[in-house]
């Protein structure tokens, strides 16, 4: 429908970037795939409800066709069965993706949808099912059994008018009846205890231990199967890294099962019909509350383990025995998507069901807010991981395996204490509202509730509760307090259209010096000092400029990266005159004294530092890094204009009011151009020697002849 609506109603044509609408092929598509996936997805859900008499049998079905679809989807490229991914894959999309992966730009935008064999096959499988699924579920169903369920459910009543103010119960004597008096240690103790019944009942149940057998066999499967030629085909091996990944591809999916389930653990009282028995019982409120959240932080616990048990049986069937047992413990039990993750997702559940005051509108907020945050994330709506609720840096990053055996999650560990403390502070901030506003038993309006939260407030309990929803809150601000100190004021994080603005401004205000010539590098003596455990490093370096132009040259232009800080920069034999110092677009303009005659040479000594200053949340800056930092040459400045730093698409160029680029090559008659190696503009071939040294547990690695082992001398080579 978005698509013809831009053809029809001309919302796309006006920027020329859609078409007319292929109505033809999008019929096609309709008939082969999306019909046919509906009525499987109706057919399956019914088939379910019908089989077990429950609508959470419905929740759970799809959800695992869910966990079906991601893991084929997640690993289609990567399995050396991509035949069964295909045919395995409900939804058809596994064998449609290695069509269009075939085709060109036209095909993609006119031409009809290829029916491969795989995709034949795989509609005909999931046709049959679906028709076999429908038969079952007609012969199956009985209307009074559904209506003899519904019967026995009691009707849940409003409570009177008056308002019962809620208070600690006491003893008392006389002819009074005796109330037991609940502390806080008796409180807690019932906590645990609830919790404990709550699991052994979960794990009864057929349909709950089915539902973790397959878990298990997927996360199994996940390392065995479909990311086996990760390892198999390649000189890779199964690490523990690989085994922990299982959690990224499988989040969505664990997720949605633990806001679907704390939902409906939390309104389990109302929704089974015992609710009476409940609001009847002196027991507080929060201990209900808090023995539900055990429960599921239990069940997280379980997945995670159910993940490391099938990553050790994957591991050790395979021989590998190098197991990384703090590893697993950080990425499973952790705030990377692992445990602690998980039990901030399921306060965000408890927090909108009491909020809301039932179960459905629950669901709907809690997994609509996390979809979106999640999809706002992985589509980059969301490019700063302080607005994505549990997200924190090295879960989601730009890489599929954000941990290196040499590095492990490297910078990306810095930030982690500031963004999980954040959201560990606004899930605690949550739970307290929920506590708040939690009622048991009967339903209460907003009103009401707000009537009784006025009457808790000024107990004990209610003074508790409040001083540490301000504790929360102040917390959260502190903690996201420091994360933009670290990340955008000291490392100066720029968003995509941040950054497109900046490299647009830059270019407007310098490409007037393009083409303006500028000494080559001919030669360079280098000593660097590296100290990887504060990411720094420092550097006297002499170059040698000469003059291979026809002109004298009397202007240098100096670009640098972020890391670089200049302390010193001369030349023998000329003066440098500073006639501009631009530090927001990082570009100085000296003026040379004398000019650099043609032909001619000088020396330029430069001593300077590099560091990183704050952290980041996915750039991994691996050019200086805890170990096995890579450095390239923009240690160095850069002489003259960095082209590199200009826009190259022409669609961000005409956003930003630039010209649009005809090719992204110069032309042959370009004599600048052509006085430039396409290597490099810095340099057409130099010699050079570095005396490099690093921490004693460091080694460090180049072309050359390694004198000592702290030194590393570098015959002339010439420059690439």
């Amino acid at each position: 429908m978005g698509i013809l609506l831009f053809s029809f109603l001309g919302s796309g044509g006006a920027t020329g970037q859609f078409g007319p609408a292929p109505l033809g092929q999008l019929v096609h598509a309709c008939v082969l795939l999306t019909i046919p996936n509906l009525v499987f997805l109706v057919t399956f859900s019914v088939f379910l409800v019908v089989m077990f008499r429950k609508a959470a049998a419905a929740y759970i079905g799809v959800l695992l066709i869910f966990i079906c679809f991601l893991i084929a989807v997640s690993t289609r490229s990567e399995s050396s069965h991509v035949l069964l991914v295909e045919l395995l894959d409900p939804f058809g999309y596994c064998a449609v993706k290695h069509i269009i992966d075939k085709m060109d730009i036209l095909e993609l935008n006119t031409a009809y949808l290829t029916v491969s064999t795989a995709l034949l096959w795989n509609r005909i499988i999931w046709g049959a099912v679906s028709i076999l699924l429908f038969g079952t579920s007609f012969l199956k169903y009985k209307f009074k059994h559904f209506v003899a369920q519904t019967a026995k459910k009691p009707r849940r009543q409003k409570e009177p008018e008056c308002l019962p103010q809620e208070e600690p119960f006491q003893k008392k004597c006389g002819n009074t009846a005796f109330v037991p008096a609940y502390g806080l240690r008796t409180s807690l103790t019932k906590s645990v205890g609830f919790a404990w019944l709550e699991m052994k009942s979960m794990f009864r149940s057929p349909i709950f231990s089915l539902i973790m057998f397959t878990l298990f066999l997927m996360f199994l499967g996940y390392n065995l199967l479909w990311t086996s030629a990760h390892y198999l085909t390649t000189s890779h091996l199964p690490l523990t890294s690989v085994m922990t990944h299982a959690r990224i591809p499988m989040m969505i999916v664990i997720a949605l099962m633990l806001l679907i389930l704390s939902g409906e653990l939390l309104f389990k009282d109302r929704s089974s019909g015992v609710w009476l028995l409940t609001d009847a019982m002196p027991t507080p409120s929060w201990v209900f509350v808090l023995s539900r959240w055990l429960t599921m932080g239990s069940l997280a616990f379980f997945i995670a383990s159910l993940i490391l048990v099938a990553g050790l049986v994957s591991q050790l069937a395979m021989g590998f025995t190098d197991i990384e047992w703090g590893l697993y413990i950080r990425d499973l039990y952790g705030s990377r998507f692992g445990w602690m993750t998980a039990l901030q997702i399921i306060t965000l559940a408890f927090f909108c069901g009491a909020l809301f005051n039932s179960r459905l509108k629950g669901h709907i907020f809690s997994i609509g807010i996390f979809m979106f945050i999640a999809m706002s994330v992985d589509y980059k709506l969301i490019e700063q991981y302080r607005f994505g609720f549990s997200f924190v840096p090295g879960g989601f990053g730009p890489e599929k395996y954000n941990y290196s055996q040499m590095n492990g999650y490297g910078v990306l560990d810095a930030g982690l204490f500031w963004y999980a403390g954040a959201w560990t502070a606004l899930a605690a901030l949550f739970f307290v509202i929920t506590l708040l506003l939690w009622n048991r038993g009967v339903d209460r309006s907003l009103k009401e509730r707000w009537q009784m939260l006025r009457q808790k407030l000024p107990t004990s309990s209610g003074r508790v509760l409040a001083v540490t929803m301000i504790l929360c809150l102040f917390l959260f601000g502190c903690f996201q307090y420091g994360i933009h100190d670290n990340l955008i004021r000291k490392a100066g994080y720029r968003t995509k259209a941040q950054k497109e603005a900046v490299a647009a401004a830059y270019e407007k205000k310098y490409a007037k010096y393009r083409e303006t010539p500028q000494p080559k590098v001919t030669n360079l003596d280098l000593t660097l000092d590296l100290f990887p455990a504060k990411r720094q490093a420092a550097y006297t370096a002499r170059l040698e400029l000469e003059n291979k132009t026809g002109e004298p040259m009397d202007t240098l232009h100096l670009d640098w990266d972020q890391k670089l800080t200049v302390a010193e920069l001369y030349c023998d034999g000329h003066s440098l005159e500073k006639l501009e110092e631009d530090s927001e677009f990082r570009h100085a303009i000296y003026r040379l004294q004398p000019a650099l005659a043609p032909g001619n040479t000088m020396g330029l000594n430069i001593k300077a530092t590099l560091a990183y200053k704050g952290f980041h949340q996915s750039d991994f800056q691996g050019d200086l890094t805890y170990n096995g930092s890579v450095l390239g040459t923009d240690f160095l400045p850069f002489f003259g204009y960095d082209r590199s730093r200009e826009l190259d698409e022409n669609k961000k160029r005409l956003r930003q009011g630039l010209d649009l680029l005809d090719s992204r090559m110069d032309r042959v008659d370009n004599l600048f151009s052509r006085a430039n190696r396409f290597e490099s503009v810095q340099s057409d071939s130099l010699t050079w020697n570095m005396v490099i040294s690093s921490d004693g547990d460091q080694t460090v690695i180049g072309p050359g002849e390694r004198v000592g082992f702290a030194n590393l001398k570098l015959t002339p080579l010439r420059a690439k």
